[in-house]
């Protein structure tokens, strides 16, 4: 697992098997070397660093998620730690401005926890309801909604606006295998999917251009009388504008 620092050329490095995160200073591509190394709670599985702090967070196989603060690479120092789960964590993302702090695990749950005191991650929420594993965690560009990939060929968004009283914005399931990674773009407007069977799908969730491009190449649209001879008692709502 490699993740970047996000204002300057120092990168988070750990391996499979491994309960070692090495620091490493890339201002010379051509020569990185590490800076500092710390050790996580069993095998680190995922590091997510900080928008704006020299802070990092590990999720483990033993469960935990921990916070480190490596404002001095060469001397990490571990700020916290984070349990709940009945298996390992798998996945871990700062959201928005940093003050919130997502993690998932094989045990189907994610978990919200408020870090703006990283010292007392104070937990939000949990998050229920996948049929299989948690494989990955991704805030939007506006840190209002948050996507996990998922065992289950499943990419969940919830909208994470208010994170103690979270909804389900959409399940999107036309994958078809493992969801191993799901992310959104830069401005928010698509969700990108891939897993194991080397195919990546990408999702438009805006639905009025989606609506819009449906009908541009449907045939005829339905009628008054054919939506109440198929749809009775349901209001009359022409998916194409109005037909009347």
């Amino acid at each position: 697992m490699v993740e970047f620092a996000p204002d300057r050329p120092v990168v988070a490095v750990t391996a499979t098997g491994d309960a070692k995160v090495a620091i490493v200073g890339a201002s010379d591509l051509a020569a990185p070397r590490v800076v500092g190394t710390f050790e996580a709670d069993n095998y680190p599985y995922m590091l997510s660093w900080h928008p704006t702090a020299d802070i990092v967070a590990v999720a483990s196989a033993g469960g935990l998620v921990e916070l480190w603060d490596l404002s001095d690479p060469t001397d990490p120092t571990r700020i916290s730690e984070s349990s709940g789960f009945e298996s390992q964590a798998q996945t871990v993302a700062f959201g928005g401005d940093g003050t919130i702090l997502a993690a998932a695990s094989t045990d189907r749950s994610v978990r919200l926890w408020d870090v703006a005191d990283p010292a007392v991650p104070r937990e939000l929420a949990r998050i229920t309801g996948r049929a299989d594993a948690v494989y990955s965690l991704h805030f939007s560009p506006g840190g209002d909604r948050l996507t996990a990939g998922v065992g289950d060929g499943a990419a969940w968004i919830w909208d994470v606006t208010r994170p103690d009283s979270h909804t389900t914005h959409a399940v999107l399931t036309a994958y078809g295998s493992r969801v191993y990674d799901a992310t959104f773009t830069h401005d928010g407007a698509v969700l990108v999917g891939g897993g194991p069977d080397r195919s990546v799908r990408l999702w438009q969730l805006d639905p009025e251009p989606v609506a819009a491009t449906l009908c541009s190449t449907v045939g005829t649209p339905v009628t008054e009388d054919e939506w109440e001879r198929h749809l009775p008692g349901v209001p009359f709502r022409p998916p194409c504008g109005d037909t009347a």
